[in-house]
């Protein structure tokens, strides 16, 4: 996270945020605007904080806090049989230079990331953007997320989805339409796997 007097400063400022994916909406221009707006209630809140001070509080909490929480969720987790992790999916977000670079001469075509999948989290995005492009990457615990193949179809199509709402004409029924032929698909998919 970086502050606007800080906008231009190298290196890498980490921080953590808790951001609602807002899955319970089914309109993706609806479902986007409610994660911006749970996004930048985040960042007052970090902002009010003082970034510095958050990447502060994640360089000691995280090794040594986190770790112990960590521990103490797994073992009353596995002594109740159900799962306590107050959150099982973790997005990285890191922007690069949005114009070409190059590495030893050639230019570089594509960056790709890749995120820890710690004890009890489902699922770890990487999300990396440059020269235009957007890569996502994603590594899923197989017993939280048995069909990783599935859900990049539904990433795909979640984001073919958003795109055709975003530059649609706005007419009506032309949103509902596309997001019921996505909810058909999903709803064939759960039951060959049932």
């Amino acid at each position: 996270m970086r502050a606007e007097r800080n906008a231009d400063s190298k290196g890498n400022q980490v921080s953590m945020m808790g951001i609602s994916m807002a899955t319970h909406i089914e309109d993706p221009v609806e479902r986007l605007m409610a994660i911006h707006q749970s996004s930048e209630q985040s960042k007052a809140f970090s902002g009010a904080i003082g970034g510095s001070m958050m990447m502060d509080i994640s360089e000691i909490l995280i090794p040594r806090v986190m770790g112990w929480s960590y521990k103490a969720m797994s073992a009353a987790a596995a002594r109740s049989h159900s799962p306590i992790m107050p959150f099982h999916v973790v997005i990285s977000n890191v922007p690069g230079p949005q114009f070409p670079i190059y590495l030893a001469g050639a230019r570089v075509s594509l960056m790709m990331g890749l995120g820890p999948l710690l004890h009890m989290m489902g699922l770890f995005h990487a999300v990396l953007s440059g020269a235009g492009k957007i890569v996502i990457n994603f590594i899923a615990c197989r017993e939280m997320l048995p069909d990783p193949e599935f859900y990049q179809q539904c990433l795909a199509e979640a984001y073919a989805e958003l795109l055709a709402a975003a530059t649609s004409a706005r007419k009506p029924g032309r949103r509902k339409k596309a997001a019921a032929g996505t909810r058909k698909k999903k709803a064939a998919h759960r039951a060959r796997k049932s």
